[in-house]
């Protein structure tokens, strides 16, 4: 959905629920570096927060690599197919080239 200034205010995209959560994970912050490496190492940088007790997290784990949404999941990285992180929230994912990202400023009361 759209507001009148064309910015999307909200959408929605249904996936399997994910029940598994990247905190219970005793190396967490290291895989959180190995994502942001990742996602730099693609041309990209991500604006916001992986792991926030207060909003939510925006990273989960898989069940198993082979849920992921790739054509051939045996050609994924072992330390992906180890654990599994995938970003659940990617309105904050921006190229490294861009210099004048769009990102909307809201607060809740």
């Amino acid at each position: 959905m759209r507001d009148k200034y064309n910015h999307v205010s909200c959408g929605l995209e249904v996936q399997k629920f994910l029940k598994k959560s990247p905190r219970e994970l005793p190396d967490i912050q290291d895989h959180v570096i190995w994502l942001e490496k990742a996602l730099e190492s693609c041309g990209y940088v991500y604006y916001d927060r992986f792991l926030s007790r207060e909003w939510g997290d925006n990273i989960g784990l898989l069940d198993s690599y082979k849920d992921a949404d790739y054509k051939n999941p045996e050609e994924l990285p072992k330390v992906f197919k180890k654990t599994p992180i995938v970003i659940i929230d990617r309105d904050r994912i921006f190229r490294t080239d861009n210099n004048r990202p769009k990102i909307l400023r809201e607060s809740y009361d």
